[in-house]
């Protein structure tokens, strides 16, 4: 599926960090990326250990 959307035109990608700034409004962002034309939605989740957030 994402194969051939990308040989007919460029995809757009929306990302949202699952939770933040807390759960409802992440869900709407979630949804407003939707109705306003991404074709994927990268879903981030957050990390408690601080070696996996840092460079």
């Amino acid at each position: 599926m994402i194969e051939e959307l990308l040989r007919r035109r460029k995809a757009i990608i929306g990302y949202i960090t699952l939770g933040y700034p807390d759960k409802e409004r992440s869900l709407e962002a979630g949804g407003a990326l939707i109705s306003a034309g991404c074709d994927i939605l990268e879903l981030g989740i957050p990390s408690r250990i601080p070696s996996q957030t840092d460079p």
